[in-house]
């Protein structure tokens, strides 16, 4: 029922930002490696990283340590709990961002077993103007959403954007890649879109346009290596018009059934 009720207000919302106040400062590392901005530069690294809720917040050293091997500026993870009963009531990305010394937002897409779920921004920048924007969904099937922060990059505001799109159907996904494209359409900075796209198919892919794709029909990099069956190059990086993709790859994981991408851009 309660399931229901979150859908159907869902449903009013969409195409409607919710601003939601940015998580001021950053935390204390609480190990002796951290991740740090490269001052002066004009290259950001970014990751996108579905994180399977760092096993229900009991491997968030192993997913930190996944992260700073690769020292990214900016990540966007898919998949985390906060004071959700099933881990322990604890708030998984405050605790990894921790970990890894890095400013965190967390987004929440659903409302679950006493607490939510849903997706986080951390970056070795300021995090300003976060919001939040519901994804149409069916009915019955979990709801979804479009997360975003603005950093500042030496001078230059950059959008991250972070999503994690439906398994249900390609329709489904179709209206919301459609979607994606008008938000982006309306960026006024350059931007990044990370997330999980759960496509069946890398086609799926050129549903977006006037961007680059760095996971494609070229690099085909498999980020998911759980035990489903069908495509398996379901998490991407697009950047708009202005980047260099100066380098990509694939990272390792070692408690998360996906993979981190991660890719070096230039402006």
């Amino acid at each position: 029922m309660k399931k229901k009720l979150i859908l159907a207000v869902t449903a009013g919302l969409l195409g409607t930002v919710m601003l939601t106040a940015c998580t001021a400062e950053p935390l204390e590392p609480s190990g002796e490696n951290t991740v740090t901005a490269a001052t002066g530069s004009n290259t950001i690294t970014v990751m996108s990283y579905n994180v399977k809720n760092c096993d229900l917040g009991e491997q968030i050293d192993a997913i930190a340590a996944d992260i700073m091997r690769e020292n990214p500026d900016v990540v966007c993870v898919q998949e985390i709990d906060k004071d959700v009963d099933r881990s322990g009531n604890r708030d998984v990305l405050k605790e990894l961002a921790g970990a890894v010394g890095m400013n965190y937002q967390f987004y929440p897409a659903i409302e679950l077993q006493g607490g939510t779920y849903g997706l986080g921004i951390l970056s070795v920048y300021p995090l300003e103007s976060c919001g939040m924007i519901p994804l149409e969904t069916r009915r019955g099937d979990e709801d979804r959403i479009l997360a975003s922060a603005v950093i500042n990059v030496n001078g230059r505001q950059v959008r991250i954007f972070n999503t994690h799109l439906s398994f249900e159907d390609e329709g489904q996904r179709k209206k919301q890649w459609e979607f994606l494209q008008q938000q982006l359409d309306e960026a006024q900075t350059p931007f990044v879109l990370m997330g999980d796209f759960n496509v069946t198919d890398l086609s799926e892919f050129s549903y977006l346009k006037n961007v680059t794709a760095v996971n494609n029909d070229q690099t085909r990099y498999e980020t998911f290596v759980g035990e489903d069956g069908g495509n398996r190059c379901l998490d991407n990086i697009f950047v708009s018009a202005g980047w260099t993709v100066a380098s990509q790859k694939m990272g390792d994981t070692s408690a998360s059934d996906h993979r981190p991408l991660i890719a070096v851009l230039e402006f």
